[in-house]
């Protein structure tokens, strides 16, 4: 059936004659040719293109019928990426497909013909669509061939193409072996989580076809392996298996990380960003700090509580434990923050303290930091002034959260009123002093259920400076909303907005995140010069 004008449907092309390589063959003529009803001497041909007629009557091509992919959450176009290899110089040909590994998750291969001598490498093509491509659409692995198979009608036969193998690709490293036994259970993790063999000691994890969700895989099966944890941020630094060899054997047991040097870089002081994934490690700072620029020294802070530390009570502490580690690399200002979400927030009480100790701030970026908890600064007050314990401030907070979230007052006065008669451990709470939360049952609670506790008690405090202030597409929160609640506390906010969803930012379009912090970071560089 036709579509509108406007909508994405099948080409389809209405003729009395055949397609080349038809011709005589009544089966699959049958199977590709649909006898028209109105017309017995046409037949409709499906071309399986993808296609959207305009109201101008210009039809626009959009790839092949069934050429979406879905890959680690996320939905492509497989004709994106074959258009974006074909837009390099090197490549003369060029086909994806989506290729069952042997984990559970499927992987992008890219087959190319190369289209000048000598043949470009994988590593050169990966960094390449880089530019032009989101991360997740990345090709795991590219397989160079003399020449693509086609059809007899000389279309792309994608059955024909050969089978992934798990030979290594080619890479500007030579390969090296495995020189202690080791290294050479590393490698052996290695190559069973990327399906290469053989992985060598200093081939890099990402050329190999690495990303962030294998390379969690890699570190639980090293875990497992080790028989005790590792820790996450090891992932920002650790590029081949002779680096995590290193790691094991030289710094094993290893503290908590207090600050990480993802990238040394060279232009100007270090930007300090605090990545705020408490579950993962942050290891999206890889591709932000490279989507920043070589040059830029990008220094990653590790949330409160990863890898079994101790964690900290409200974002004030967090800040207080994270100065220290700061000054350690760079001693004096002007100094350059970042975070993303609770990250953010913490970034923000760095710099209020940098600032109240005399200290220059040239920029503070927050994505996705929100200053809400502002509108419970009644409550607090009155908590305060009553003297309450802690604990009765958490419950008084959900109390107004509550309210706040629209809940029918005779509603809600009925549901407390309820729970006060049948619970006098609630009453007290409320109402009276109760124990502090002990240290000890802090660190074994859940990091989310943490965090999400530490945010509710967070009520930010003025600050000087400037704040720059980066906000997506997808939040509840609107970005107008978030600015006026900044406008309370700072004399400058200014909004960013990044077309893009959050988790988009800090996987497929990090580099849109990443052009905000350059920005960001090249204004404090100025204001200061001025």
């Amino acid at each position: 059936e036709p579509v509108d004008t406007g909508e994405v449907g099948e080409i389809a092309v209405k003729s009395r004659y055949l397609a080349v390589g038809y011709w005589r063959d009544p089966e699959r003529t049958r199977a590709r040719f649909l006898p028209d009803p109105d017309d017995p001497d046409l037949r409709t041909y499906l071309t399986g293109d993808l296609g959207r007629l305009g109201p101008d009557g210009c039809l626009e091509h959009l790839g092949r019928l069934g050429s979406r992919a879905k890959v680690r959450g996320h939905t492509g176009e497989l004709a994106e990426i074959e258009l974006a290899l074909l837009d390099l110089p090197k490549v003369g040909e060029a086909a994806v497909v989506l290729a069952e590994s042997d984990l559970d998750d499927p992987r992008l291969v890219a087959y190319y013909v190369p289209g000048v001598l000598p043949p470009p490498a994988p590593a050169d093509l990966r960094e390449a669509l880089k530019l032009r491509l989101p991360s997740f659409m990345i090709p795991s692995r590219f397989m160079e061939m003399p020449a693509l198979p086609l059809t007899s009608n000389g279309k792309l036969d994608r059955d024909a193409l050969p089978p992934v193998g798990r030979e290594r690709p080619h890479l500007p490293t030579p390969y090296v072996n495995s020189r202690s036994p080791l290294e050479n259970q590393l490698a052996a993790i290695w190559e069973e989580v990327l399906s290469v063999s053989p992985v060598g000691v200093l081939d890099d994890f990402l050329e190999l076809g690495g990303d962030s969700l294998t390379a969690m895989t890699m570190l639980d099966r090293v875990e497992s392996a080790m028989g005790e944890e590792i820790p996450t941020e090891w992932l920002l630094t650790v590029a081949t298996v002779e680096d995590l060899a290193i790691k094991i054997r030289d710094e094993r047991p290893h503290p908590p990380l207090p600050v990480v040097c993802v990238q040394e870089g060279s232009d100007g002081p270090p930007f300090f960003y605090v990545h705020g994934d408490y579950l993962s490690g942050g290891y999206y700072c890889r591709r932000l700090a490279r989507e920043m620029g070589d040059d830029v020294p990008f220094y990653a802070l590790p949330p409160s509580g990863l890898n079994g530390a101790p964690l900290a009570a409200s974002y004030e502490e967090m800040a207080e434990q994270h100065l220290p580690a700061l000054r350690n690399v760079q001693p004096e200002g002007p100094y350059t923050l970042g975070g993303t979400c609770n990250g953010g927030l913490v970034a923000y009480e760095m710099a209020r303290r940098l600032a109240a100790e005399g200290e220059e701030v040239a920029g503070l970026a927050l994505f996705v930091a929100s200053a809400r908890n502002l509108r419970f600064r009644l409550a607090r007050g009155i908590s305060e002034r009553l003297g309450l314990s802690p604990r009765a401030r958490r419950s008084m907070l959900r109390v107004s959260t509550r309210v706040e979230q629209g809940v029918e007052l005779r509603g809600w006065l009925g549901f407390l009123g309820n729970a006060l008669w049948r619970s006098p451990r609630l009453f007290r709470e409320v109402l009276g002093s109760s124990e502090e939360t002990p240290t000890a049952q802090a660190r074994e609670v859940n990091l989310r259920e943490h965090y999400l506790s530490v945010d509710r008690q967070y009520l930010p405090g003025r600050y000087p400076g400037k704040v720059t202030l980066l906000w997506p597409n997808d939040e509840a929160e609107t970005a107008e909303e978030a600015v006026s609640w900044w406008r309370r506390l700072s004399p400058e906010v200014e909004l960013r907005k990044i077309p893009s969803p959050h988790q988009a930012c800090l996987n497929r379009n990090v580099s849109m995140l990443a052009r905000e912090l350059v920005s960001c970071r090249e204004a404090g560089r100025t204001r200061r010069r001025s």
